[in-house]
Protein backbone atom coordinates (compact mmCIF):
# COMPACT_ATOMS: atom_id res chain seq x y z
CA UNK A 1 0.00 0.00 0.00
CA UNK A 2 1.39 3.32 -0.86
CA UNK A 3 0.38 4.98 2.54
CA UNK A 4 1.82 2.23 4.10
CA UNK A 5 5.38 3.09 2.90
CA UNK A 6 5.85 7.46 3.12
CA UNK A 7 6.98 6.50 6.81
CA UNK A 8 9.65 4.11 6.02
CA UNK A 9 10.67 6.78 3.03
CA UNK A 10 10.58 9.72 5.56
CA UNK A 11 12.93 7.05 7.90
CA UNK A 12 15.00 6.25 5.12
CA UNK A 13 15.94 9.78 4.08
CA UNK A 14 16.19 11.18 7.38
CA UNK A 15 18.64 8.55 8.04
CA UNK A 16 20.61 9.51 5.34
CA UNK A 17 20.83 12.98 6.03
CA UNK A 18 21.90 12.38 9.38
CA UNK A 19 24.52 10.06 7.24
CA UNK A 20 25.34 12.88 5.11
CA UNK A 21 26.34 15.81 7.52
CA UNK A 22 27.93 13.62 10.29
CA UNK A 23 30.32 12.73 7.23
CA UNK A 24 29.92 16.39 6.42
CA UNK A 25 31.27 17.26 9.72
CA UNK A 26 33.85 14.07 10.37
CA UNK A 27 35.42 15.75 6.99
CA UNK A 28 35.29 19.09 8.59
CA UNK A 29 37.16 18.36 11.41
CA UNK A 30 39.67 16.10 9.97
CA UNK A 31 40.72 18.89 7.45
CA UNK A 32 40.65 21.60 10.48
CA UNK A 33 42.64 19.54 12.47
CA UNK A 34 45.04 18.60 9.66
CA UNK A 35 45.65 22.17 9.26
CA UNK A 36 45.23 21.45 4.86
CA UNK A 37 42.56 24.63 4.88
CA UNK A 38 45.52 26.71 6.05
CA UNK A 39 47.58 26.27 3.33
CA UNK A 40 45.41 27.61 1.38
CA UNK A 41 46.65 30.92 2.69
CA UNK A 42 50.17 30.51 1.34
CA UNK A 43 51.52 30.37 -1.98
CA UNK A 44 55.62 30.85 -1.19
CA UNK A 45 57.64 31.32 -4.66
CA UNK A 46 61.12 29.92 -4.66
CA UNK A 47 62.49 30.93 -8.21
CA UNK A 48 65.93 32.05 -8.48
CA UNK A 49 66.10 36.52 -8.45
CA UNK A 50 68.68 38.95 -8.06
CA UNK A 51 69.32 41.11 -4.73
CA UNK A 52 68.38 44.71 -5.05
CA UNK A 53 71.02 47.48 -5.51
CA UNK A 54 71.17 48.79 -2.33
CA UNK A 55 69.98 45.72 -0.10
CA UNK A 56 72.29 43.76 1.82
CA UNK A 57 71.37 40.03 1.89
CA UNK A 58 71.05 38.59 5.18
CA UNK A 59 70.13 35.27 7.45
CA UNK A 60 68.06 34.97 10.02
CA UNK A 61 68.13 32.06 12.91
CA UNK A 62 64.82 30.88 14.16
CA UNK A 63 64.22 29.26 17.47
CA UNK A 64 63.64 25.82 15.79
CA UNK A 65 66.57 25.74 13.75
CA UNK A 66 65.71 27.08 10.36
CA UNK A 67 67.49 29.90 8.59
CA UNK A 68 65.57 33.12 6.77
CA UNK A 69 66.73 34.97 4.31
CA UNK A 70 66.02 39.10 4.00
CA UNK A 71 66.89 42.00 2.83
CA UNK A 72 68.22 44.83 5.20
CA UNK A 73 67.96 48.52 3.40
CA UNK A 74 70.53 50.65 5.41
CA UNK A 75 68.96 54.73 6.60
CA UNK A 76 69.98 57.46 4.19
CA UNK A 77 72.56 57.99 5.34
CA UNK A 78 73.08 56.27 7.74
CA UNK A 79 76.53 54.20 9.29
CA UNK A 80 77.39 51.03 7.49
CA UNK A 81 76.68 48.38 9.32
CA UNK A 82 79.87 46.43 9.42
CA UNK A 83 80.49 49.59 11.39
CA UNK A 84 80.58 50.40 15.12
CA UNK A 85 77.39 53.08 14.79
CA UNK A 86 77.93 56.03 16.86
CA UNK A 87 74.61 57.69 16.16
CA UNK A 88 71.83 55.01 15.62
CA UNK A 89 68.70 54.98 13.39
CA UNK A 90 65.05 53.80 13.81
CA UNK A 91 63.96 50.42 11.99
CA UNK A 92 61.20 49.51 10.83
CA UNK A 93 60.23 45.34 10.15
CA UNK A 94 58.22 45.12 7.06
CA UNK A 95 56.01 41.60 6.77
CA UNK A 96 54.66 41.07 3.29
CA UNK A 97 52.17 39.28 2.22
CA UNK A 98 50.99 35.93 1.14
CA UNK A 99 52.65 35.23 -2.59
CA UNK A 100 55.64 35.80 -3.88
CA UNK A 101 59.16 36.51 -1.55
CA UNK A 102 61.62 39.62 -1.09
CA UNK A 103 61.82 40.59 -4.48
CA UNK A 104 58.40 41.24 -5.14
CA UNK A 105 57.36 42.63 -2.06
CA UNK A 106 60.70 45.04 -1.30
CA UNK A 107 59.01 47.72 -2.83
CA UNK A 108 56.29 48.37 -0.58
CA UNK A 109 58.78 49.19 2.31
CA UNK A 110 62.13 49.80 0.85
CA UNK A 111 60.78 53.38 0.01
CA UNK A 112 61.10 53.94 4.03
CA UNK A 113 64.77 54.26 3.89
CA UNK A 114 65.01 57.19 2.21
CA UNK A 115 62.82 58.89 5.04
CA UNK A 116 65.48 57.82 7.49
CA UNK A 117 64.66 54.24 8.95
CA UNK A 118 66.28 51.02 8.26
CA UNK A 119 63.96 48.28 6.61
CA UNK A 120 64.32 44.51 7.14
CA UNK A 121 62.13 42.69 4.47
CA UNK A 122 62.13 38.82 5.31
CA UNK A 123 60.77 35.83 3.73
CA UNK A 124 59.04 33.76 6.00
CA UNK A 125 59.91 29.31 5.76
CA UNK A 126 59.42 28.34 2.37
CA UNK A 127 59.17 31.42 0.19
CA UNK A 128 62.60 32.71 -1.82
CA UNK A 129 65.73 31.49 -0.07
CA UNK A 130 64.65 30.88 3.54
CA UNK A 131 65.03 27.41 4.29
CA UNK A 132 61.63 24.69 4.01
CA UNK A 133 59.49 23.98 6.79
CA UNK A 134 59.66 20.89 7.77
CA UNK A 135 56.04 20.52 7.51
CA UNK A 136 53.19 22.68 6.19
CA UNK A 137 52.76 26.12 6.38
CA UNK A 138 51.28 27.49 9.11
CA UNK A 139 50.15 30.51 11.37
CA UNK A 140 51.88 29.56 13.69
CA UNK A 141 55.31 29.24 11.55
CA UNK A 142 54.33 32.75 10.60
CA UNK A 143 54.31 34.28 14.20
CA UNK A 144 57.77 32.21 14.61
CA UNK A 145 59.28 33.83 11.43
CA UNK A 146 57.79 37.37 12.34
CA UNK A 147 59.82 36.95 15.91
CA UNK A 148 62.72 35.87 14.65
CA UNK A 149 63.37 38.46 12.43
CA UNK A 150 62.08 41.17 15.39
CA UNK A 151 64.82 39.50 17.17
CA UNK A 152 67.85 40.29 14.34
CA UNK A 153 66.42 43.08 13.88
CA UNK A 154 66.73 44.50 17.50
CA UNK A 155 70.40 42.81 18.19
CA UNK A 156 71.96 44.67 15.23
CA UNK A 157 74.05 47.74 15.90
CA UNK A 158 73.49 50.16 13.82
CA UNK A 159 69.26 50.06 15.33
CA UNK A 160 67.85 51.79 17.94
CA UNK A 161 66.26 49.21 19.46
CA UNK A 162 63.89 51.71 21.23
CA UNK A 163 62.42 52.77 18.06
CA UNK A 164 60.87 49.62 16.28
CA UNK A 165 58.17 49.56 14.22
CA UNK A 166 56.13 46.80 12.02
CA UNK A 167 54.21 46.85 8.99
CA UNK A 168 52.32 44.24 7.61
CA UNK A 169 51.03 43.99 4.42
CA UNK A 170 47.76 42.00 3.81
CA UNK A 171 48.75 38.52 5.29
CA UNK A 172 52.00 40.10 6.98
CA UNK A 173 49.21 42.40 8.47
CA UNK A 174 48.12 39.28 10.31
CA UNK A 175 51.91 38.82 11.50
CA UNK A 176 52.78 42.35 12.28
CA UNK A 177 50.10 42.57 14.39
CA UNK A 178 50.39 39.16 16.39
CA UNK A 179 54.12 40.15 16.87
CA UNK A 180 53.27 43.30 18.37
CA UNK A 181 50.64 42.07 20.76
CA UNK A 182 53.45 39.83 22.33
CA UNK A 183 56.85 42.04 22.14
CA UNK A 184 56.98 45.29 24.20
CA UNK A 185 59.81 46.30 22.01
CA UNK A 186 57.47 46.73 19.26
CA UNK A 187 56.33 50.85 19.38
CA UNK A 188 53.79 51.59 16.82
CA UNK A 189 52.16 48.92 14.14
CA UNK A 190 50.96 50.30 10.54
CA UNK A 191 48.65 47.02 8.36
CA UNK A 192 47.84 48.11 5.17
CA UNK A 193 45.52 45.49 3.58
CA UNK A 194 44.56 43.62 6.81
CA UNK A 195 42.00 40.70 7.71
CA UNK A 196 40.21 41.13 10.67
CA UNK A 197 40.27 37.23 10.98
CA UNK A 198 41.19 34.00 9.42
CA UNK A 199 37.85 32.82 9.25
CA UNK A 200 36.32 35.94 8.05
CA UNK A 201 38.31 36.40 4.93
CA UNK A 202 38.14 32.35 4.54
CA UNK A 203 34.08 33.26 4.84
CA UNK A 204 34.42 35.78 2.24
CA UNK A 205 35.99 33.60 -0.56
CA UNK A 206 34.19 30.24 0.17
CA UNK A 207 30.62 31.30 2.06
CA UNK A 208 30.23 28.91 5.32
CA UNK A 209 32.39 26.27 4.47
CA UNK A 210 35.46 28.40 4.74
CA UNK A 211 34.56 29.22 8.17
CA UNK A 212 34.06 25.47 9.08
CA UNK A 213 36.95 24.25 7.80
CA UNK A 214 39.48 27.05 9.64
CA UNK A 215 40.38 26.87 13.08
CA UNK A 216 40.63 29.86 15.28
CA UNK A 217 43.50 31.79 16.59
CA UNK A 218 45.75 34.23 16.42
CA UNK A 219 43.19 36.55 14.48
CA UNK A 220 44.03 40.47 13.87
CA UNK A 221 41.49 42.18 15.38
CA UNK A 222 41.97 40.18 18.88
CA UNK A 223 45.68 41.50 18.94
CA UNK A 224 45.19 44.84 17.47
CA UNK A 225 42.96 45.11 21.22
CA UNK A 226 46.21 44.23 22.78
CA UNK A 227 48.48 46.67 21.45
CA UNK A 228 48.02 49.25 24.94
CA UNK A 229 49.57 52.10 24.58
CA UNK A 230 51.25 51.36 21.12
CA UNK A 231 49.73 53.09 18.02
CA UNK A 232 48.10 51.76 15.18
CA UNK A 233 47.61 52.86 11.63
CA UNK A 234 45.07 50.96 9.58
CA UNK A 235 45.65 51.58 5.73
CA UNK A 236 43.13 49.74 3.12
CA UNK A 237 42.39 50.02 -0.81
CA UNK A 238 38.71 51.22 -0.89
CA UNK A 239 38.01 48.96 -3.58
CA UNK A 240 40.09 45.96 -1.95
CA UNK A 241 38.88 42.82 -4.28
CA UNK A 242 40.82 40.33 -2.12
CA UNK A 243 40.21 41.72 1.67
CA UNK A 244 37.25 43.77 1.51
CA UNK A 245 37.06 47.31 3.18
CA UNK A 246 34.96 46.45 6.17
CA UNK A 247 37.83 44.24 7.49
CA UNK A 248 39.32 47.61 7.97
CA UNK A 249 36.25 48.64 10.37
CA UNK A 250 36.28 45.51 12.07
CA UNK A 251 40.07 46.38 12.79
CA UNK A 252 39.82 49.53 14.08
CA UNK A 253 36.67 48.87 15.97
CA UNK A 254 38.93 46.33 18.34
CA UNK A 255 41.37 48.55 18.15
CA UNK A 256 39.65 52.02 19.54
CA UNK A 257 37.35 49.44 22.26
CA UNK A 258 40.59 48.25 24.04
CA UNK A 259 41.88 51.65 24.58
CA UNK A 260 44.66 52.04 20.93
CA UNK A 261 45.20 55.05 19.54
CA UNK A 262 44.02 54.48 16.19
CA UNK A 263 44.43 56.14 12.82
CA UNK A 264 42.65 55.04 9.60
CA UNK A 265 43.04 55.87 5.83
CA UNK A 266 40.65 53.99 3.32
CA UNK A 267 42.17 54.60 -0.19
CA UNK A 268 39.54 55.77 -2.25
CA UNK A 269 39.58 53.57 -5.89
CA UNK A 270 42.84 51.27 -5.34
CA UNK A 271 43.02 47.92 -5.15
CA UNK A 272 44.58 44.96 -3.06
CA UNK A 273 47.53 45.05 -4.96
CA UNK A 274 48.16 48.38 -6.64
CA UNK A 275 47.17 50.50 -3.75
CA UNK A 276 50.96 52.24 -1.96
CA UNK A 277 51.40 52.56 -6.51
CA UNK A 278 48.48 54.02 -7.27
CA UNK A 279 47.72 56.75 -4.05
CA UNK A 280 50.87 59.13 -3.49
CA UNK A 281 48.71 59.44 -0.05
CA UNK A 282 48.99 56.24 1.72
CA UNK A 283 52.69 56.28 1.74
CA UNK A 284 52.51 60.28 2.82
CA UNK A 285 50.81 58.62 5.61
CA UNK A 286 52.40 56.14 6.64
CA UNK A 287 55.92 58.10 6.49
CA UNK A 288 54.09 61.10 8.79
CA UNK A 289 52.56 58.48 11.28
CA UNK A 290 56.45 56.64 11.63
CA UNK A 291 58.19 59.86 11.51
CA UNK A 292 55.54 60.82 15.07
CA UNK A 293 56.39 58.10 16.75
CA UNK A 294 59.51 57.07 15.94
CA UNK A 295 62.10 60.07 14.53
CA UNK A 296 60.10 62.77 16.37
CA UNK A 297 59.01 61.45 19.20
CA UNK A 298 61.67 59.76 21.53
CA UNK A 299 60.80 59.77 24.83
Amino acid sequence: MPGAEQPERGRFRWRGRAAFLGALALMLGVLRLSGLMERLFFFPDRAPFATDPGATDIFIATRDGLALHGWMLHARGSPDADRSAAVRAPAVLFCHGNAGNVSSHAAYASWLAERGFHVLVFDYRGYGRSDLPRGALSRDDLLADANAALDWLLARPEVDASRVAVYGYSLGAAAALAVAAERREVRAVVTTAGFASWRSIADDHAPLLGRLMIRPGMDPVDSAARLGDRPLLIVHPGRDEIVPVSHASRLEQAARGAGVAVETYISPGTSHNDAPFDDAEINRRIAAFLERWLLADRR
